[in-house]
C-alpha cells in the first residue's frame, strides 16, 4: 500500500494568507498527493504544512471505498490519532522537495 505523499510547491508571484503588507509575496502550498483540494498554504513550507494538518484534522474529507484503504484515509487515520505537533512531523517526512508552481512567469 502506498504511503500518503505530501506535495510542496513554491508561487512566488501569490500573496501568502499571513501577509502583513502590500509587497509580501511567495506562497507555499502543501497538499496530498493525488488531492489537490486537501491542502495547506503559507508563508513558509512550515506554516503550509500546519496549515495542511489543520485541513486533515478538521475530518471534512471524503473517505475511500469501503473496505478500501486509501492514501486520504491513511492521512485522516493519522490526523485523528496524532498530536498536532507529530501530525506535522508525520507530514514533514512524507514531503518532497517545495517545486516553483507552474502558474509562476
Amino acid at each position: 500500500m502506498p504511503m500518503p505523499r505530501v506535495l510542496v510547491r513554491y508561487d512566488p508571484d501569490v500573496q501568502p494568507p499571513e501577509a502583513t503588507g502590500p509587497f509580501e509575496f511567495g506562497t507555499f502550498t502543501a497538499s496530498l498527493a493525488g488531492h489537490p483540494g486537501v491542502r495547506g498554504e503559507g508563508k513558509t513550507e512550515q506554516a503550509a504544512l500546519g496549515e495542511l494538518a489543520t485541513q486533515l484534522r478538521d475530518h471534512t474529507h471524503r473517505h475511500g471505498a469501503k473496505g478500501r484503504l486509501t492514501v486520504l484515509d491513511q492521512a485522516l487515520t493519522a490526523a485523528a490519532r496524532l498530536s498536532e505537533g507529530d501530525l506535522i512531523t508525520y507530514l514533514e517526512n512524507r514531503a518532497e522537495e517545495p517545486v516553483l508552481s507552474r502558474t509562476s512567469s
